[in-house]
């Protein structure tokens, strides 16, 4: 057998050198809940972010994600300056400038492509900033206990417990605490030691005390609590499926149409079913101004249409559903209207 024979054959390798995608300064952190109505707050991920690379979040604003903000104030801040930021923290989550800077920040040390998801910058043209967030934390203590029983690192905030407008946690049918169980103090967003879950003035954890039993959703006045939060929870859950800008002539457009259609075009006669004063019901209709969330959580309710349809749909109302009990009765909202009679009625148009 000649040498050539005894040569074994084999396949020819590829040494050419595979392209790697660019690496990361920071963990990519999944955020939770995204897609629920409980997903999470940025100022929560920015601690969870912190602790994932055993830093204080004052040394990861300061060290990481300062360099590449925009905003000057913040930019150029020390660990020492970071109290004009933490009272400004709220807007981290919030539909402004700051969140728009913060998520861009995050996201070019991270490359986590989603993170617009834990504010509500895509609700910018909607919702107006002014009382739109609490200055301080909220909390169910019922969450927080049954996290901490599992796992700390599984403790998060989410961005609904941080809007003014939520008293209730609907999971699991109790007012939400701003005041820490162990020190009775409220407690800022953020600050230097930040940990969620967890009181950054005495560090207890933020759960009910042992004797103390959470405070339960009795009194039906309170089912008004629990309607708005279920409300401005379905906001949350739908913020990832938009396909298109959120805008408020949308608003504009349902209000005018129900002055036509409920109303046979006399604003003065939706207004009163609104309770609103008439110039403010026309400023709406005209684009001259916009509603508030309050207004437009108290709008949705009295035209018995969901928060989500009267912001993102084209409301018909000749169809609305007429069997939804009123129950605000001791929140100043009457069972009668206006436009409680049978022309109203044959409409699809019901306000108990």
């Amino acid at each position: 057998m000649s040498a050539k024979q005894d040569l074994t054959i084999y396949n020819s390798w590829n040494i050419t050198i595979p392209a790697i995608p660019a690496r990361s300064r920071l963990f990519q952190l999944e955020p939770r809940g995204i897609g629920t109505p409980y997903v999470e707050s940025l100022t929560s991920y920015i601690v969870r972010l912190a602790k994932a690379h055993c830093l204080l979040p004052t040394i990861l604003i300061t060290k990481m994600i300062a360099p590449h903000l925009k905003q000057t104030f913040v930019k150029n801040c020390t660990s020492r300056s970071l109290g004009i930021l933490f009272a400004k923290a709220k807007t981290i989550n919030g539909c402004g400038d700051i969140a728009q800077d913060f998520v861009r920040a995050i996201t070019i040390l991270s490359h986590n492509k989603n993170l617009r998801y834990l504010t509500l910058l895509d609700w910018s043209e909607i919702l107006m900033t002014k009382g739109l967030f609490r200055s301080h934390k909220a909390w169910c203590p019922v969450c927080n206990q049954k996290w901490l029983c599992s796992s700390t690192d599984n403790i998060y905030e989410p961005l609904i417990w941080s809007i003014k407008a939520v008293k209730v946690c609907t999971k699991h049918n109790t007012l939400l605490s701003e005041r820490c169980s162990h020190c009775s103090q409220k407690i800022p967003l953020l600050t230097w030691r930040s940990r969620n879950g967890f009181c950054s003035n005495c560090e207890e954890p933020l759960v009910n005390s042992r004797n103390q039993a959470p405070e339960l959703i009795t009194n039906i006045n309170l089912k008004k609590q629990e309607w708005i939060a279920n409300s401005i929870g379905k906001i949350l859950e739908l913020t990832p499926s938009l396909t298109y800008p959120v805008s408020k002539n949308q608003v504009k457009n349902n209000l005018n149409l129900a002055v036509q259609v409920l109303a046979d075009g006399n604003s003065a006669t939706l207004a009163s079913s609104l309770a609103v004063p008439r110039n403010t019901l026309w400023g709406w209709c005209q684009g001259k101004s916009f509603p508030t969330l309050d207004n437009l959580l108290n709008i949705s309710f009295r035209l018995n249409i969901s928060l989500a349809d009267l912001i993102t749909k084209d409301i018909e109302f000749t169809t609305q559903d007429r069997s939804r009990e009123r129950i605000f009765e001791d929140e100043g909202l009457q069972r009668s209207s206006p436009l409680d009679t049978p022309r109203f009625k044959k409409r699809g148009f019901f306000i108990q």
